[in-house]
């Protein structure tokens, strides 16, 4: 992520926040290089936020199906 995106998706992670979402799935095509948004992820969202990262749009379709079929969405 560039230093410049930091403010921007701190202010979106702010606005989930505010609207009590149930969970996160965020796309990062190579999460080992993207650190920021785990540091952004502690300082925005509460503990109890269930957060998932997946590489594809596929993966995150998925894991929002399974989410649903738990209950847990």
């Amino acid at each position: 992520m560039r230093p410049s995106a930091a403010p921007h998706i701190a202010e979106i992670m702010d606005s989930l926040a505010e609207k009590q979402v149930a969970s996160v799935i965020r796309i990062i095509p190579d999460p080992g290089k993207d650190i920021g948004m785990n540091i952004l992820s502690q300082f925005h969202y509460s503990r109890e936020l269930p957060i998932s990262t997946v590489e594809t749009l596929v993966d995150a379709l998925d894991r929002l199906l399974e989410l649903n079929a738990t209950g847990r969405n």
